[in-house]
């Protein structure tokens, strides 16, 4: 995952995956996961959000709301993936640990 970049706001569509395991697309059929986004790593979580999945492509689909972001100042903030299969299996995207989120101001809402 590379850092993302948003404009305050906005409501895109935040893809990970596909999401593979030895070589073999993960089933994530009875799957949760959820995105959730802080300042900096010892700070706070600033808002979560449900993933969805498209299970036939093994893609977990994570969406925030204009709401999560309007408020927030324009800057550098961290973000994750948690996946919980249905077995219990956790993992955590990306796999070398949190990545940055590029929040830019927008025009209309400043």
């Amino acid at each position: 995952m590379a850092a993302l970049k948003m404009t305050r706001g906005d409501t895109p569509t935040i893809r990970v995956g596909p999401v593979v395991r030895d070589g073999t697309l993960v089933n994530l059929t009875g799957a949760s996961a959820k995105l959730s986004v802080r300042k900096d790593l010892s700070s706070a979580v600033l808002f979560q959000v449900t993933a969805t999945f498209d299970v036939p492509n093994g893609y977990i689909k994570c969406k925030p709301s204009a709401a999560n972001t309007l408020t927030l100042e324009p800057g550098n903030y961290v973000y994750d993936v948690e996946l919980t299969e249905a077995d219990g299996t956790i993992t955590t995207f990306p796999a070398k640990g949190n990545e940055k989120l590029v929040l830019q101001a927008d025009v209309t809402h400043s």
